[in-house]
């Protein structure tokens, strides 16, 4: 058990700090094909973007994903994750919280558990309607 928690904490790091580079640049890019893309998503068009169909309608989520350091913990918000990839993706963000969240003190297992309740849920559901204020 020691010698998974050795690999998987360290991991889990890295997995945090890639996504939260890449986040940023993959809103971007989302964001601005669907402005570019508004007027034909508003007359009912379905587009294809990366290989993923998007209507009005396509439900789109954002997961938390938590990591300690030491004494300091960390919360950040994923890129959008099209329905698709969300089983996917829900996994791996939990495998990176799981393994990188919960040892820090004091917030760690505070953090942990709140980013899981959060993710279970619908708080930040969305769907490319809601991102383009319709």
């Amino acid at each position: 058990m020691f010698y998974l928690l050795v690999f998987m904490v360290p991991a889990a790091w890295i997995a945090f700090i890639v996504i939260s580079l890449l986040s940023e640049k993959k809103d971007n890019e989302l964001l601005t094909f669907l402005v570019h893309s508004r007027y034909r998503l508003e007359n009912g068009e379905t587009l294809e973007y990366k290989g993923k169909m998007y209507n009005l309608y396509t439900p789109l989520k954002r997961y938390r994903i938590c990591i300690s350091y030491f004494i300091m913990t960390s919360v950040r918000i994923t890129y959008f994750v099209h329905e698709n990839d969300k089983p996917l993706m829900s996994f791996l963000f939990f495998l990176v919280t799981l393994f990188g969240g919960w040892w820090g003190f004091p917030w760690g297992p505070v953090r942990t558990i709140e980013s899981f309740v959060i993710n279970a849920g619908d708080q930040e559901s969305t769907t490319v309607a809601g991102i383009l204020n319709l």
